[in-house]
């Protein structure tokens, strides 16, 4: 299933992109050592844990086939699928920024851009 929400049951070629930005926050926390391995150079090493989100993204998107183009513009959402199939049942849940009036009804929730976590930086420091 694309993220125009057609189904390609056979394979299928084109291209999709879809671009977005945003802003949010970061809060960070953490501590660091340091080694000097001469008068202005020197190494370091920092443990921490960072809070960052971004709560809200929106940008283009374009979908490029050998059948027809599509441009558009939006928010970036979380679009909810399900396909029957005889083989079974297929649910899934994707970011996306295309929603025309036939694919609202499948808004599962906003989507937020989470990038919290530990994080270990390793590093070259140079003293002017």
């Amino acid at each position: 299933m694309s993220d125009l929400g057609e189904y390609y049951e056979v394979p299928y070629t084109g291209f999709l992109e879809e671009e977005g930005t945003g802003t949010g926050w970061t809060l960070a926390a953490g501590a660091g050592l340091s080694l000097a391995l001469g008068p202005k150079l020197g190494v370091f090493l920092e443990i921490g844990y960072a809070w960052q989100r971004v709560n809200e993204v929106s940008g283009p998107g374009i979908s490029i086939s050998s059948i027809e183009e599509k441009s558009w513009d939006g928010t970036w959402n979380m679009k909810y699928i399900s396909l029957a199939r005889s083989w079974g049942n297929f649910y899934q849940e994707f970011a996306s920024n295309y929603w025309p009036e036939d694919q609202l009804a499948k808004l599962a929730r906003p989507f937020r851009l989470d990038m919290s976590g530990a994080q270990v930086r390793i590093g070259f420091c140079f003293r002017l």
